[in-house]
């Protein structure tokens, strides 16, 4: 990521309640009070949390940002410009997905491809099927997106009450107004 030249904002979250678990009080691990680009949250319960951290990373930019994106970690781009295809896309479109073609690798990485997984948007471009229980070649509703601010805005962010998961495929579903 430091290779792309983006601005790269971090959100973490710990849990208040670990406590009542008997778990030890949660520290902060990947983010520094005072640094600009991190954002530290305390909630008050154990439960998923991403699409409502996107939310409150969102509230939270400067408002010079204008195009947001969020990428799940262990996405590994092979080109080092998608940065700059992704804010052209934008131009074109209010909501991109960041990828065409995934690949889930082994542990010996990029030389180990255990499975091959299209993007959603991909799939509906080019007249695959789009059934989340069509399992073979997925078309994966994740992984990385990108948006125009204004969009993300008038959209009221994103799904985030999705407590078990899945807010990725309900969010492309109802890109496709099919939720």
């Amino acid at each position: 990521m430091a290779q792309s030249g983006v601005k790269l904002f971090t959100i973490e979250c710990v849990f208040a309640s670990a406590t009542k678990f008997g778990l030890p009080p949660q520290r902060f691990e990947v983010t520094r009070p005072g640094n600009p680009f991190h954002i530290q949250v305390v909630a008050p319960s154990i439960m998923w949390m991403k699409e409502n951290l996107i939310n409150v990373a969102a509230q939270r930019l400067p408002a010079y940002i204008d195009r947001i994106a969020w990428i799940d970690a262990d996405v590994e781009f092979e080109r080092l410009d998608w940065p700059y295809l992704t804010l052209n896309a934008l131009e074109r479109y209010p909501i991109v997905q960041m990828f065409k073609t995934g690949y889930i690798t082994g542990p010996t990485g990029k030389y180990e491809i255990l499975k091959r997984e299209y993007s959603f948007t991909h799939a509906i471009r080019h007249g695959r099927r789009v059934q989340p229980h069509h399992s073979h070649p997925y078309a994966h509703p994740g992984y990385a997106w990108a948006i125009r601010r204004e969009t993300f805005n008038a959209i009221g962010g994103l799904i985030d009450f999705c407590v078990v998961g899945s807010d990725d495929l309900h969010f492309a579903y109802a890109l496709l107004g099919r939720i």
